[in-house]
């Protein structure tokens, strides 16, 4: 009979593409601007701050064909995480003007399909390559 594979990890991950209304923002003041981009910036150490506490972790990339202009890629350890995030940028000021095109969730798994006596986060290997790369 064959063994099912043990799940030891599963964090979320949110890749959330957004567009400019660049119309929109042309009719903005450079004061209100700044004041949208000092609110984007203060939202981004928070996030940061979630890197440094090993609580998950972002990227933000441009996108370079026409379905979007941004895309927020964000893993948090449980999906209620994710939901959390999504809510908390919806509610900033220039979420107004980022409007969604399209995402997705995916969950990230590390299984025992590799080595079923081994759990990653007590492997010395693993855990130097998770360190090496601050992936933890």
């Amino acid at each position: 009979m064959v063994e099912t594979v043990e799940t030891y990890d599963g964090w979320s991950s949110l890749h959330d593409f957004r567009t400019m209304n660049w119309e929109k923002w042309q009719q903005l003041t450079n004061e209100r601007k700044g004041s949208l981009l000092n609110e984007l910036h203060t939202a981004i150490k928070q996030w940061e701050h979630t890197v440094e506490e090993k609580e998950g972790s972002h990227a933000i990339y441009t996108i370079a064909g026409s379905k979007a202009d941004l895309m927020f890629m964000i893993l948090r350890p449980e999906i209620k995480d994710i939901i959390d995030w999504k809510t908390k940028f919806n509610k900033l000021e220039i979420a107004h003007l980022l409007e969604p095109k399209a995402s997705f969730v995916s969950i990230i798994e590390k299984s025992s399909y590799t080595k079923p006596e081994t759990d990653p986060y007590h492997n010395p290997e693993m855990l130097k390559k998770a360190l090496s790369t601050n992936s933890i």
